[in-house]
């Protein structure tokens, strides 16, 4: 219980509300400056998005308007079959020369016309016609691959009434890749396809400037295509694509998108500056938070510390306390002055409350000692004068033996505590004088454990219940057995001396139990027959507080038993 006490007052001291709330401030203004960085840098981010989708978009579709032509042109040279239907006829060879170059010809003035795309071809696979046209921006291997892609997807026989379109697709050529698109009509086809470069050369400024990298990509690639990478970084990007922004445009007439992923370490490179700012911002916020803290807990909670620590030796009942004034002149050097000024103070006023109580302590004793030997005097006297009307005067002369040693063991010693074996002693010659007294027999079984003999017992302890037994046991009977038994035990950490008082009498009434066995503080409710048991209490307290016990009962086989368990004390 202690323990959960001590632990509550430390949740609840002025030193843990100063850490905790210090921390708090320390935290909640580390977390409002990261928040604040995080979002900046995610609405740079945002902006950058949007900044680039906006210009993808843009350049999208100027690059759709481009092809959507080029489409226009394809259906309108694939339905106008004047120029090319003598094709699929059986021809001559002069004919059939005449006729590709018709086709060639309308095919090379439209690329010359508008540019809007790099290459027409021309196939028919009946006849096995494949003519190409082409600005000669690629190499001949790239023709080739386009040939070979051409007649290797067109073998079928179509014949619909409407056109088979293969809309604008990316296609990659041997090292080049394409945007194609091919349209079929009574199984004459004809496409044209654009350079990626095309798509990429007009926002090479700006993708060198964002330190970015163009892709070209579309559902059926496995992986987007490259179309301009300045910094190199493919491989870095597809592994670790989290560090990267990803914007993509979609074409509105071709199955491709433009894709531009970003480094957003170099884009937030844009603000450093700010960034730099921040944070130096939050270093001195801490560096305040800190020098405050260990500047309040010098001019405060240390010298609380010192403080609490004082007036908890002061509870201990350690009052010799010096506490160290700080040097620093405000309140707590007064409150330390004062403190050891109180405390010297207080240590002064125990010395003489202590001496005092000692005196008291002493002449209660006394008084108590020589509160029982009147007592035992007068019994004694009794004895004597019952002898001599008897006329027993071998019993009186033993008798009076008996009572010189009794009275010579009372006086002679003005020590409050005796060796164990006198007052055993002084006990047995006790029953002796009682035995004469009753003429009956009295029987005496002590068991004392080797080593106990010389310790040191309060005068009178055994000696005033072995009365009491006497006194209360007695009635009629021919036998009275008195059983001390003496032993060592231990208790908390400390040795203590056992002693058991028992008698084969009737016991205690339940009334007298009650009585008996009441504290200290309630002797007073004692009866007048028992005033040696409150005696010797009394004279326990004094000499041992709270450090003995004393209790009385009924044995079960018949009699009463006094306990008494007293701090072991060696002789001096």
């Amino acid at each position: 219980m202690r323990t959960a006490t001590k632990t509550a007052t430390s949740y609840h001291s002025i030193k843990a509300h100063f850490i905790v709330s210090y921390l708090l401030t320390f935290l909640f203004s580390l977390c409002i400056a990261l928040l604040g960085s995080r979002h900046f840098e995610s609405e740079l981010l945002k902006q950058t998005a949007s900044t680039v989708e906006s210009t993808l978009n843009l350049h999208l579709n100027t690059i759709d308007a481009k092809l959507e032509h080029v489409s226009t042109f394809l259906f309108s040279f694939l339905f106008d079959d004047s120029s090319y239907s003598s094709l699929s006829e059986d021809l001559s060879l002069e004919e059939r020369i005449d006729g590709e170059l018709e086709v060639r010809s309308q095919l090379t003035n439209y690329l010359h016309t508008y540019s809007n795309a790099d290459g027409l071809f021309f196939y028919i696979p009946k006849s096995d016609v494949f003519l190409i046209t082409s600005q000669a921006h690629e190499s001949i291997y790239d023709r080739q691959a386009i040939e070979s892609y051409v007649k290797s997807t067109c073998l079928g026989d179509y014949h619909g009434a409407f056109p088979q379109v293969w809309e604008w697709f990316p296609f990659s050529a041997h090292d080049s890749s394409f945007l194609m698109q091919i349209v079929c009509y009574n199984n004459v086809y004809i496409g044209s396809y654009l350079a990626s470069s095309n798509l990429s050369d007009p926002l090479q400024e700006f993708v060198e400037t964002s330190h970015a990298t163009l892709f070209l990509s579309s559902e059926q690639l496995v992986s987007p295509l490259t179309l301009f990478d300045p910094e190199g970084n493919i491989a870095h990007q597809t592994a670790h694509s989290e560090s990267y922004l990803s914007v993509s445009s979609i074409s509105d007439i071709g199955d491709f998108q433009l894709q531009m992923m970003i480094s957003k370490k170099e884009l937030l490179k844009n603000g450093t500056q700010f960034s730099y700012t921040l944070y130096l911002v939050i270093i001195l916020s801490m560096l305040f938070l800190v020098v405050n803290f260990l500047s309040t807990w010098r001019q405060i909670i240390s010298p609380l510390e010192i403080l609490t620590a004082g007036m908890k030796k002061l509870q201990k009942g350690i009052f010799d306390v010096s506490l160290p004034v700080p040097s620093q002149r405000n309140e707590f050097s007064i409150l330390t002055e004062t403190f050891n000024t109180m405390s010297h103070e207080i240590e002064h006023l125990k010395m003489q409350v202590y001496e005092n109580r000692l005196k008291r302590v002493h002449t209660k004793l006394e008084y108590l000692t020589l509160q029982i030997k009147p007592h035992f005097f007068l019994n004694s006297l009794n004895v004597i004068y019952s002898l001599a009307i008897t006329k027993h005067f071998d019993l009186i002369m033993e008798l009076s033996s008996c009572l010189m040693k009794y009275f010579r063991y009372l006086f002679q010693s003005s020590e409050t505590l005796v060796p164990l074996k006198d007052e055993l002693n002084h006990t047995a010659n006790y029953l002796r004088i009682q035995e004469m007294r009753y003429g009956t027999n009295f029987s005496t079984e002590i068991d004392v454990e080797e080593g106990l003999d010389c310790a040191r017992i309060p005068i009178l302890s055994i000696h005033t219940f072995v009365e009491n037994i006497v006194k209360h046991a007695y009635h009629d009977a021919h036998s009275i057995l008195v059983q001390i038994q003496i032993s060592r035990t231990v208790k908390d950490h400390d040795d203590y001396i056992d002693i058991a008082i028992s008698d084969n009498g009737k016991g205690f009434a339940s009334e007298q139990l009650l009585a008996l066995n009441e504290s200290i503080h309630q002797e007073e409710n004692l009866p007048q027959n028992h005033i040696g048991i409150s005696n010797v209490k009394q004279r326990l307290f004094y000499l041992y507080e709270d450090r003995f016990l004393l209790t009385f009962e009924n044995r079960e086989d018949g009699g009463a038993m006094v306990h008494l368990q007293i701090p072991f004390l060696p002789s001096e």
